[in-house]
């Protein structure tokens, strides 16, 4: 949630990789801190793209997202947006609630943009946790991209501005009312 001793040692700047490149890195062969971070990959803000697979929500309240990787189908990786109540006392609580909020209007399988802190998490049951247990948590900033599942470079492509109102209709996007739809 960023409130770790190592939470002011963050870099600002935002480094874009893919889910393939990030579930290439090496599992840290260190006991994991309990409130610090693992240099370097835990002190990067990263930003990703990827196709919504599967989404949760945690005891905790954070919303659990699978993504696949765009390019390579084989990668998958989980990122967290937290509940922004547990924000209270930072900053952050509206960042939370905008990445949620922007995740609403994101339809089943649609393909997002995320920004988010690394993260080892130790690797257990998770489904759809990536090959080293790596994550974004928190997620930062979540957006809707263009593009079709089978179309590669659709990761480059225009971002196209977030709006309750579908594009092609005119209508309501009703794609994701609540959290659990997309699951």
């Amino acid at each position: 949630m960023l409130r770790d001793r190592d939470a002011a040692r963050i870099r600002r700047d935002t480094v874009r990789t893919t889910i393939r490149e990030l579930n290439a890195i090496p599992i840290p062969e260190i006991p994991y801190p309990r409130d610090r971070r693992i240099r370097p990959h835990e002190l990067i803000i990263y930003r990703l793209s990827g196709y919504v697979e599967r989404m949760s929500v945690e005891g905790d309240h954070d919303w659990h997202l699978v993504l696949r990787d765009p390019e390579d189908s084989r990668h998958t990786m989980i990122v967290e947006i937290p509940d922004p109540a547990c924000a209270q006392g930072t900053n952050l609580r509206p960042v939370y609630k905008s990445a949620r909020d922007a995740l609403r209007q994101v339809p089943k399988r649609g393909l997002i943009e995320v920004t988010g802190v690394g993260f080892f998490d130790f690797i257990h049951t998770q489904r759809g946790i990536s090959r080293n247990g790596f994550e974004l948590h928190p997620v930062l900033s979540v957006r809707r991209l263009t593009g079709s599942r089978g179309a590669a470079l659709a990761v480059r492509r225009a971002i196209t501005t977030l709006s309750v109102l579908d594009p092609l209709s005119r209508q309501p996007n009703d794609y994701l009312s609540t959290a659990s739809r997309l699951e």
